[in-house]
Formats: structure tokens, sequence, C-alpha cells
């Protein structure tokens, strides 16, 4: 794993494509983007600018396997729990994304032209085998002992 997940300083991404569904861990300032209009702002352009191929070429460095982000979990190898939440599902194969990053970020709002972004909770949407969270049933986010 080229970084460990740090709120606020790392991104846990989703990437769907071809209805394979896989994890990324990237550093947030990664998906920063300069406009003069707005200055700074988060964005999934590159994805448009370069095409899918370059994209996912470029993000095969951050490749996680799900039992990795299961194993910081269940031995508790976090500052908080926030520092494993995901931030974003990529759906390259419907051309969406949905963002669950806490802060007012821009995700949602800056996708390429042809697609649909917003603000919303896609945790439950995940394939089950992806789930990291799920240890022995339980939902390690809702553990009371995270907090």
């Amino acid at each position: 794993m080229q970084y460990k997940p740090k709120y606020d300083q790392t991104l846990i991404i989703g990437i769907v494509k071809d209805g394979i569904w896989c994890w990324y861990v990237t550093g947030k300032d990664m998906w920063i983007v300069s406009s003069e209009k707005h200055g700074k702002e988060y964005s999934i352009e590159c994805i448009e600018q370069r095409g899918e191929g370059t994209f996912l070429e470029k993000m095969k460095p951050f490749y996680v396997q799900t039992e990795e982000l299961a194993d910081l979990l269940h031995e508790k190898n976090y500052e908080s729990i926030l520092d494993l939440v995901p931030a974003l599902s990529i759906d390259l194969d419907h051309k969406t994304l949905q963002s669950l990053v806490l802060e007012s970020s821009t995700f949602e709002k800056n996708v390429p032209k042809g697609w649909s972004g917003e603000y919303r909770d896609f945790i439950d949407d995940v394939p089950k085998q992806n789930q990291y969270w799920m240890i022995n049933g339980q939902n390690e986010f809702l553990d009371k002992s995270h907090q």
C-alpha cells in the first residue's frame, strides 16, 4: 500500500470498470485542479481529459486489496475510524461519481460532461465481497469502541 489511509490527507476510492470493483488509496492532493474562476477544487476531470485507459494506468500504484483495508480495521491500525471510511465511488461503466467526503469538497460538482455526480452514502451499494468494514458479519464502522 503506497499510502496508509489518513483522514483529510488521503482518499479511499472504489472504482468500477467492467462490473469489477477495486479499491485505491491516493493522496488527496492528486485530485486538486486549479481554475482561475474558482481557485483550487477537487475534481475527476482527469478521467475525461486523459481517457479511461490512461486514468486506470495512473491509478495502478494506488491499488489495494479489500483484505489489506480489512486488516487495518481488524488490527485497529489507524488514528481515527474516519481514516478508513471510503470517500468516492467512481463507476466508469455508468459514468457516475458518488462522494462521501465529509468536508465541503467539490467532487460531485466537478464531474466530466456526460457524467452524474452526487453527495451520497454509497456504502451499502458496495458489493459484499468488497465491504472491508464487515468483519465476522459486524459493521466495524458502527462499532462504538472505534470512536
